[in-house]
């Protein structure tokens, strides 16, 4: 079995290399009548700041191990307010929060680039820098959450937010996230896309079609991500970010400086008119 390092800080993040998924569902988290009372508060604050928020289902982790080649998820049915609730201010030590189970794709172009994206003004993690992906829903009730479900998920996230859509076989599971800000688990997926270009390209027909859908896009814009010798740290090239972001830049691009280009939704696209504005250079 994998342990997490000990060493490890708090807030600190934990990639595991992991080739093989198992899920097995356990009964929910029962709360207390306060807790269910705290939650519903946090939820109605919550919306107060962002009425576009949703309370929809969850996959909460309760458990996650590496066993050999094998990762073992344990984990329960939950809502987003339950998710929210790390939020509510006093201590969250003892709160009993859901640990989201999200998934995200590592996109690395020919030219060696990691894209990432910018989360939109109106999301609940505006400006927000991370991989295209996001938390991973339950099945129906008599399904079954599999390693196939969660890899389609991925790929499904990367298409709704981007625009590229590729088959689930082309992403290759790459690592476990374990720990961070809020304990939080993570599945990171790498795959091979088209040159940022074209996925700039893709981008910009996907940010018109949810527009004129009368939607908001997820995210603001896309940054591709490469190593420079004459570039920045990634700490502050990148802010605000994810707290996993450090850890899989370092995985996939080695320790050293990097530049980035931002590839907006529009070519005159203002921060004003996406709701974030960019502490990145282009």
């Amino acid at each position: 079995m994998t342990d997490i390092p000990r060493t490890l800080r708090p807030g600190q993040v934990a990639l595991i290399p992991i080739r093989e998924l198992e899920f097995h569902e356990i009964n929910p988290v029962v709360h207390t009548a306060s807790e269910r009372s705290e939650i519903a508060r946090n939820w109605e604050s919550a919306l107060a700041l962002n009425g576009s928020l949703f309370d929809g289902p969850i996959v909460a982790v309760r458990s996650a191990r590496v066993v050999g080649a094998r990762t073992r998820i344990c984990w329960s049915r939950a809502t987003f307010a339950q998710y929210l609730w790390r939020n509510a201010p006093g201590p969250r030590r003892r709160r009993p929060f859901a640990r989201a189970l999200f998934v995200s794709v590592v996109p690395r172009t020919p030219q060696g680039e990691v894209v990432l994206g910018r989360m939109a003004g109106a999301t609940s993690t505006p400006c927000r820098v991370q991989l295209p992906g996001g938390t991973l829903e339950p099945p129906t009730v008599n399904g079954f959450l599999s390693a196939r479900t969660a890899c389609a998920h991925a790929a499904l996230e990367l298409y709704e937010e981007t625009g590229l859509r590729l088959d689930a076989d082309r992403l290759r599971l790459w690592r476990l996230k374990r720990c961070g800000d809020f304990g939080d688990v993570g599945l990171l997926y790498q795959a091979d896309v088209p040159s940022a270009r074209e996925l700039h390209r893709a981008f910009r027909d996907c940010h018109r079609t949810t527009l004129a859908a009368g939607q908001q896009p997820e995210l603001a814009h896309l940054l591709a991500v490469r190593s420079d010798p004459h570039g920045g740290s990634k700490s502050t090239q990148l802010r605000p970010h994810v707290d996993y972001l450090p850890a899989v830049l370092t995985a996939a691009l080695g320790a050293g400086p990097i530049s980035t280009t931002v590839l907006q939704p529009q070519a005159d696209a203002s921060p004003e008119e996406t709701g974030c504005t960019s502490t990145t250079p282009n």
